[in-house]
Protein backbone atom coordinates (compact mmCIF):
# COMPACT_ATOMS: atom_id res chain seq x y z
CA UNK A 1 0.00 0.00 0.00
CA UNK A 2 2.83 2.42 1.02
CA UNK A 3 4.62 2.01 -2.57
CA UNK A 4 1.05 1.95 -4.18
CA UNK A 5 0.34 5.98 -2.59
CA UNK A 6 4.06 6.86 -3.76
CA UNK A 7 2.85 5.89 -7.09
CA UNK A 8 -0.14 7.29 -7.15
CA UNK A 9 1.62 10.69 -5.94
CA UNK A 10 4.63 10.17 -8.58
CA UNK A 11 2.08 10.11 -11.47
CA UNK A 12 -0.09 13.28 -10.50
CA UNK A 13 3.36 14.69 -10.26
CA UNK A 14 3.95 13.94 -14.14
CA UNK A 15 6.86 11.25 -12.75
CA UNK A 16 8.34 8.67 -15.17
CA UNK A 17 10.85 7.30 -13.78
CA UNK A 18 11.91 7.34 -9.67
CA UNK A 19 14.91 6.21 -7.97
CA UNK A 20 16.01 5.53 -4.41
CA UNK A 21 18.80 4.70 -1.99
CA UNK A 22 18.96 1.87 0.14
CA UNK A 23 21.68 0.73 2.35
CA UNK A 24 23.32 -2.29 0.87
CA UNK A 25 23.07 -4.28 4.05
CA UNK A 26 19.64 -3.70 4.48
CA UNK A 27 18.18 -7.13 2.98
CA UNK A 28 14.41 -6.69 3.66
CA UNK A 29 14.58 -3.21 2.02
CA UNK A 30 15.96 -4.68 -1.32
CA UNK A 31 13.83 -7.72 -1.24
CA UNK A 32 10.66 -5.19 -0.84
CA UNK A 33 11.80 -3.21 -2.89
CA UNK A 34 13.11 -5.46 -5.87
CA UNK A 35 10.34 -8.20 -5.29
CA UNK A 36 6.97 -5.96 -4.48
CA UNK A 37 7.70 -2.82 -6.13
CA UNK A 38 9.54 -3.65 -8.88
CA UNK A 39 12.88 -2.02 -8.44
CA UNK A 40 15.91 -2.59 -10.55
CA UNK A 41 19.07 -2.58 -8.98
CA UNK A 42 21.96 0.09 -10.62
CA UNK A 43 25.15 -2.30 -9.66
CA UNK A 44 27.92 1.13 -11.11
CA UNK A 45 25.78 3.40 -8.58
CA UNK A 46 26.90 1.74 -5.30
CA UNK A 47 29.12 4.05 -3.43
CA UNK A 48 30.24 4.53 0.39
CA UNK A 49 29.06 7.34 2.25
CA UNK A 50 30.27 8.78 5.25
CA UNK A 51 27.19 8.63 8.30
CA UNK A 52 29.49 10.15 11.62
CA UNK A 53 32.20 7.62 12.40
CA UNK A 54 30.74 4.93 10.23
CA UNK A 55 31.29 3.97 6.74
CA UNK A 56 28.08 3.05 4.87
CA UNK A 57 27.49 1.33 1.05
CA UNK A 58 24.49 2.64 -0.66
CA UNK A 59 23.16 1.31 -3.87
CA UNK A 60 20.36 2.65 -6.01
CA UNK A 61 17.33 1.57 -7.50
CA UNK A 62 15.23 2.78 -10.40
CA UNK A 63 11.95 1.77 -12.42
CA UNK A 64 9.49 3.37 -14.20
CA UNK A 65 6.36 4.76 -12.91
CA UNK A 66 3.81 3.17 -14.53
Amino acid sequence: MLWDGARDGLKDEGCTQVTLWVLLGNERALQFCEQAAGFKREMPSLKTVDFGSVKLEELRLKRAVD
